[in-house]
């Protein structure tokens, strides 16, 4: 079968050769020398240039016969790519269409279903800020006794945000980890915020927490917030600029669902730095730090 296919790709390939017409210049040119001498006037054709001739007729049409077969290929190919692509197209879209019709006509507790799961801030009380007591080990009360002194400075502070996770699926999911970020806490940066600790009633959780179907529950993202390498008077100025105070808050809550596929969430929230820079100019206030109090409430934003 190989050999037959081989002789009549030969043979189509010899028979386009032939229809080259610069093949037959040197034929033309022996026909021209034979007439010639026929009725007496010898033009003397050189033997070696109707060889020649020859070659350079045979090379061309061999070339130019190669140079159109894989065009002709190359553009067979290319329609038969279309023509294939169209093909999966259309196939993929009524695989999808009838897909659909069947997943509507199976009844609901039976569909495969993908795990609904919504993370919110507490409405009401969404975040909160304060500052870190000084432990008492004297027994006697200190001066300032809600600070938390930095280096003798500047108080150290926390900020709690607290994060409802809401199962509304049909099935319980298990939730892995919750991690939180602050995203852009650099670009205000007069206090450092670390990694919140995930608490849960108070306490330190303990993964993995279930949450059954159509339940919730209710998480505390705890930071830690240090005084950055600034100066105070440096920090009442970063403080004064009200439209600068809001960072955001990346939460990504981690689940797994019945089908024991892990699934993430990931929410953004906005939080306002004002009540904590509200809670530093208290603080200015109560050690009597009046020059810092000016920079903190008069310099206007440009």
């Amino acid at each position: 079968m190989e050999e037959n296919d081989q002789k009549t790709n030969l043979i189509k390939y010899l028979k386009r050769v032939l229809k080259k017409w610069y093949l037959y210049i040197g034929l033309i040119l022996s026909v021209i020398e034979m007439i010639s001498r026929s009725i007496g006037k010898d033009i003397n054709i050189s033997l070696n240039i109707v060889f020649s001739v020859y070659f350079l007729g045979f090379f061309f049409s061999n070339y130019n016969v190669y140079k159109d077969m894989v065009i002709e290929s190359t553009k067979k190919y290319n329609d038969l790519e279309i023509e294939s692509r169209k093909n999966y197209s259309d196939l993929l879209a009524e695989s999808t269409k009838n897909y659909n019709e069947l997943l509507v006509s199976i009844p609901d507790e039976y569909r495969p279903e993908e795990p609904i799961v919504n993370v919110n801030l507490v409405e009401g009380s969404s975040y909160d800020y304060s500052f870190r007591k000084i432990n008492n080990h004297n027994d006697q009360e200190p001066k300032f006794n809600m600070f938390a002194i930095h280096d003798g400075e500047l108080p150290c502070g926390e900020i709690k945000v607290n994060t409802r996770v809401e199962n509304k699926s049909r099935n319980q999911v298990t939730i892995t980890s919750i991690c939180g970020k602050y995203n852009n806490y650099y670009d205000n940066s007069f206090y450092d915020i670390m990694l919140p600790d995930i608490l849960l009633n108070g306490s330190k959780v303990k993964f993995p927490i279930i949450i059954e179907s159509k339940c919730t529950q209710t998480f505390q993202l705890v930071s830690s917030m240090h005084p950055s390498n600034l100066t105070e008077a440096q920090i009442a100025v970063k403080t004064s600029k009200k439209d600068k105070l809001e960072i955001d808050f990346n939460v990504e809550v981690y689940y797994i669902y019945s089908n024991n596929e892990e699934h993430t969430n990931n929410s953004i929230f906005h939080i306002s730095l004002r009540p904590f820079t509200k809670m530093l100019e208290d603080y200015w206030v109560s050690t009597g730090q009046n020059e810092i109090i000016k920079l903190a409430k008069s310099i206007k934003i440009d």
